[in-house]
């Protein structure tokens, strides 16, 4: 090989280390925009709070958005003054498919049943606040409509704004609600 093969072969070289880590540069920034993008809104805790009857309920959630912008989640609530002998359950089950985080309040929307007996699920609504540092407030929520055998869209949650929330605070327990 001569000097100016051997001078060619070293430039090729040294131009493909530097592509190299221009590429391996520009994929490390990719990477860490797209995890800086992937935070996700969340409202997770679980609490206690007074009836008007003087009774407690107990409530809990557990709400995520995934990185690819599904929501997902459950939450429950427990209200004894609810009997099934007036056909309500006493405790409500939701299957949450909509969250809305707006500072620390979160809007959640899912479907859950409010009779044993009842066909189908409909959609529900509440919201809660993170007042930092242990106990938040609820909003108890409310139904799509008063027909049951109605089901409701449970991603109208994004259309609620906070300003007409009515939020109670808990006695007991802890909200955490995260934004992006």
């Amino acid at each position: 090989m001569n000097k100016t093969s051997r001078m060619n072969k070293m430039k090729k070289l040294i131009l493909t280390g530097i592509i190299s880590i221009f590429v391996i540069s520009a994929m490390l920034v990719s990477v860490n925009s797209q995890t800086a993008n992937n935070k996700s809104d969340s409202a997770d805790g679980q609490g206690v709070l007074v009836n008007e009857d003087s009774t407690r309920s107990d409530f809990s959630l557990n709400v995520r958005r995934n990185p690819n912008g599904k929501v997902v989640g459950q939450a429950s609530m427990r209200n004894p003054s609810f009997k099934t002998g007036n056909g309500q359950n006493n405790l409500i089950r939701i299957e949450v498919s909509c969250l809305k985080v707006v500072g620390n309040i979160a809007i959640i929307g899912g479907l859950a049943k409010r009779k044993d007996n009842q066909a189908k699920a409909e959609a529900m609504y509440f919201a809660v606040k993170d007042n930092g540092g242990g106990v938040g407030e609820i909003f108890r929520g409310f139904y799509f409509d008063d027909d049951e055998s109605t089901e409701g869209d449970p991603q109208r949650c994004e259309s609620i704004e906070t300003d007409i929330l009515v939020l109670e605070p808990i006695v007991a327990g802890n909200i955490q609600v995260k934004g992006k």
